[in-house]
């Protein structure tokens, strides 16, 4: 039986690999919202991918799910950090 920490660990693992997939198959979405997101950070402050997804249109037959994957290689290169969580304003992503 696994710890608590390595079921997390085995999530956090799924959750990056999925976020690779989904970039690869996603490219240039994901690639404008990432160039998008500093800019919108040192106008405003803060970023969410609500603002992103503003931002950026999103091609038709791309789930806009795609951009969870945008922060991520930016904070692991120390570009980007978080400061909290903010409730998404639309009722679909909450559901």
């Amino acid at each position: 039986m696994g710890s608590l920490f390595d079921d997390w660990l085995d999530g956090e693992s799924r959750k990056w690999a999925a976020h690779r997939h989904l970039e690869a198959q996603r490219q240039r979405p994901a690639r404008d919202a990432r160039r998008a997101m500093p800019r919108r950070l040192l106008d405003h402050g803060t970023a969410t991918a609500e603002n992103l997804r503003a931002a950026v249109p999103v091609p038709p037959g791309v789930n806009p799910k795609a951009f969870g994957a945008v922060p991520g290689p930016l904070a692991l290169a120390r570009i980007i950090r978080s400061d909290g969580l903010v409730r998404p304003g639309r009722p679909v992503v909450r559901a």
